[in-house]
C-alpha cells in the first residue's frame, strides 16, 4: 500500500483549488495533524503495544503520555498467551474506553475472505524496552527498543520474529552489544496462490497450538460448561460461552478482546498518567495498546484515505472562519460520510463484535450484602 506525505496531501488540496501559488500551505499543514488524530481516533484505529514493567511498590504503571487515547491492557502468561485484563468502576466513573475490532473479511491487498489471514496480516507488534550493558557504557544501562511480532510468508510459513540485546565477541572478547533479531518458524499452514492464509480447521489448530493457544491455564481462566454448572469443582467464575479459538488468537495479535472474562482489573488515575492495578495483582508486566501522537514528519497517510484525509482538511479549514461557515457545514457533511466509508471498509465485523464495541462488560461493584450477590444484579455474573 502506497502512503502519502501530509506535503503531497496539501498540494493535491492546493492544485484543486486553483491555488498555484500555494498561498494556503503553511495553514493546511497545521490542520494536518489535527485531521489525521480526529481520523485515528474515529476511522482508521492504528494502534501501538507496548509492555510495561508494573512497579510492585505502588501496583501502577507510569505511562509517558505520549498517546492521545488508551484502548486496552492485556496480560501474558508463561506460555506466551495474551489475556485482555478489563477496567473497573471501583474508584472512577469514566467513560468506557472501546475500539472497533478486526474485520471478520480479509482486508489484505487479495481480499481473500479468509478471517484466519485477516487476523495474522493485522498482527499488531509488541514494543519492549530492555536494558544492557555496553563495552563503553560502563555501568550505565542502555535502552533497546525492541519489537516482537508474528507473520507469515509466501510459502506458507507462521513464523516469529523477536530482538533482544546480545553480546559480540571477537576471540573471547567483548566488542559489541547489538540489538539482535532471531526469526523462528513455528509451523507451515495450507496457503492460496496469493499466499494468503485458508479458512480451514488444519490451519487454526497448528497455528494456536504453536502459539500455546490451544493449552489454556485453567488456573487463570475457567471457560466451558454451562451457565448453571461450571467447567470444574475449582471455577466460581467462569466463560460458558466462547466462540472458538480464533477468539483468544485474535486477542494475542492485538485485537480488541470480545467474549473473554476474567477476574483482573485496572484503574485510570486522575491525571490519566497511570495505570492502577489491586494489590493482589500476580503479574509483573502488562501489554498496553494505544493510539499514539505521531509528529508531522513521521506522517504517513494511506492511499485508501487520502480523499477522507482531504476533505478533512478542506473543514478544518473553513470551520473557525466566521466568513466561510456555509462551507464548513457543508465540507462536515462530506467528511463525515467519507469517515463513515472508510470505516465500513477497514472494519467488517460481526453481530457478536459489534454488540462488544456498543456495550464492553465492566465490574460493577455492589454495596448491598446478603446472600451469594457478589456483584450487582447477579451472583457472581458480568453484566453488559
Amino acid at each position: 500500500m502506497r502512503f502519502f506525505s501530509p506535503k503531497e496531501a496539501v498540494d493535491i488540496r492546493m492544485l484543486g483549488n486553483d491555488d498555484y501559488q500555494k498561498r494556503d500551505r503553511m495553514r493546511l499543514l497545521k490542520w494536518s495533524k489535527y485531521v489525521w488524530q480526529d481520523m485515528n481516533l474515529t476511522t482508521v484505529k492504528k494502534a501501538v503495544r507496548r509492555r510495561y514493567k508494573i512497579n510492585k511498590r505502588t501496583n501502577s504503571v507510569d505511562m509517558d503520555c505520549k498517546f492521545l487515547q488508551l484502548s486496552s491492557v492485556s496480560i501474558v502468561d508463561e506460555c506466551g498467551i495474551e489475556y485482555p485484563v478489563y477496567r473497573n468502576n471501583k474508584i472512577m466513573a469514566n467513560s468506557d474506553i472501546v475500539d472497533v475490532g478486526a474485520a471478520k473479511n480479509c482486508a489484505c491487498e487479495f481480499e481473500c475472505n479468509s478471517a484466519l489471514c485477516n487476523t495474522i496480516k493485522g498482527y499488531e507488534a509488541v514494543i519492549e524496552t530492555l536494558q544492557d550493558y555496553t563495552p563503553t557504557s560502563g555501568n550505565t544501562l542502555v535502552d533497546f527498543d525492541c519489537v516482537s511480532r508474528k507473520g507469515i510468508d509466501d510459502q506458507g510459513f507462521f513464523y516469529e520474529q523477536k530482538q533482544y540485546p546480545k553480546r559480540i565477541y571477537t576471540d573471547g572478547v567483548w566488542t559489541d552489544t547489538i540489538l539482535y533479531t532471531e526469526t523462528n518458524k513455528l509451523c507451515k499452514v495450507e496457503v492460496d496462490g496469493n499466499g494468503c492464509v485458508c479458512d480451514t480447521d488444519e490451519n487454526v489448530n497448528a497455528i494456536c497450538d504453536c502459539c500455546n493457544v490451544s493449552s489454556v491455564n485453567s488456573s487463570l481462566c475457567c471457560f466451558g460448561g454451562t451457565a448453571d454448572t461450571p467447567p470444574n469443582d475449582a471455577c466460581d467464575t467462569w466463560i460458558f460461552r466462547c466462540n472458538s479459538k480464533m477468539d483468544w488468537f485474535s486477542t494475542q495479535c492485538g485485537c480488541f478482546p470480545f467474549g473473554c472474562m476474567q477476574e483482573n482489573f485496572y484503574n485510570i488515575s486522575e491525571l490519566g498518567d497511570r495505570l492502577l492495578f489491586p494489590a493482589n495483582f500476580g503479574w509483573d508486566s502488562v501489554i498496553v495498546r494505544t493510539y499514539e501522537d505521531i509528529d508531522l514528519k513521521d506522517l504517513q497517510i494511506p492511499i485508501i484515505s487520502i480523499d477522507t484525509f482531504i476533505t478533512g482538511l478542506m473543514w478544518w479549514d473553513c470551520r473557525f472562519n466566521d466568513k466561510k461557515q456555509q462551507l464548513a457545514t457543508k465540507y462536515g457533511m462530506d467528511y463525515s460520510k467519507l469517515k463513515f466509508g472508510l470505516l465500513k471498509e477497514l472494519n467488517k465485523y460481526r453481530i457478536a463484535e459489534l454488540a462488544m464495541i456498543m456495550a464492553p462488560p465492566r465490574y460493577i461493584p455492589s454495596f448491598i450484602s446478603g446472600g451469594s450477590n457478589k456483584y450487582e444484579g447477579s451472583h457472581g455474573f458480568y453484566r453488559n
